[in-house]
Formats: C-alpha cells, sequence, structure tokens
C-alpha cells in the first residue's frame, strides 16, 4: 500500500510539479530507465493508499495525538494501527516507546 507523504497522489500518477521535474532531470541521463519509472508510478498513484496529511487532521482515531504532526514515523505508525487494529482482539498502540520501556522495562511494555 502506498504511502503518500508530503504528494498528492495525483501528482505520482500525473507527474506533476516538483515530482515531474526531477523525473525531467533524471529522464535525460537515463531515458529506459524513467520510462519504466513512470508506468509504475501511474500504477503506484491509482492505488489506494494513505495520504498522511489528510489522516484525522493530527489525531489518531483512537485518540493519540500525533504530537508535532511533522508526518513521520509516528504518524505512519498510527495510520497503519487505525487501519488494521479493528482485526485483533486485543491491540495498542504505545507512541514514545523508547522513553516508555526506559521507564518500566521491555517485559512490562509486553
Amino acid at each position: 500500500m502506498p504511502i503518500f507523504y508530503d504528494i498528492e497522489p495525483s501528482d505520482v500518477r500525473k507527474q506533476n510539479g516538483k515530482y515531474g521535474e526531477s523525473l525531467d532531470k533524471h529522464e535525460r541521463e537515463n531515458k529506459h530507465k524513467v520510462e519504466s519509472w513512470r508506468k509504475v508510478l501511474v500504477q503506484a498513484g491509482n492505488l489506494s493508499g494513505w495520504v498522511p496529511k489528510d489522516f484525522a487532521n493530527g489525531w489518531c482515531a483512537h485518540g493519540w495525538n500525533m504530537g508535532g504532526w511533522g508526518g513521520g514515523k509516528t504518524t505512519l505508525a498510527c495510520a497503519a494501527y487505525t487501519e488494521i487494529s479493528h482485526q485483533f482482539q486485543a491491540h495498542c498502540l504505545v507512541e514514545n516507546i523508547r522513553d516508555e520501556s526506559r521507564k518500566h522495562g521491555f517485559k512490562r511494555m509486553q
């Protein structure tokens, strides 16, 4: 599943803006390789994926605040958690795993 980080899926599909400019630049150096990239990117842009900036206005659907909302690893982890957690009988998302494990130890975290 693609994650469209700081880019619109339509920009990937249509190769617009800076995205398209970068591909054009690379195409001058290696036309054959970029042609295959373009085909795959059109397919990826057509897939249903996550657009972190659209994800719950910075709040995890289960109430976990997304901090500074930089669209980083925690944001993506929360998006994945929200998407699949309903498939499990029990589930938990620990956002500050490093700090929490230092306080309580990994055994207690389990």
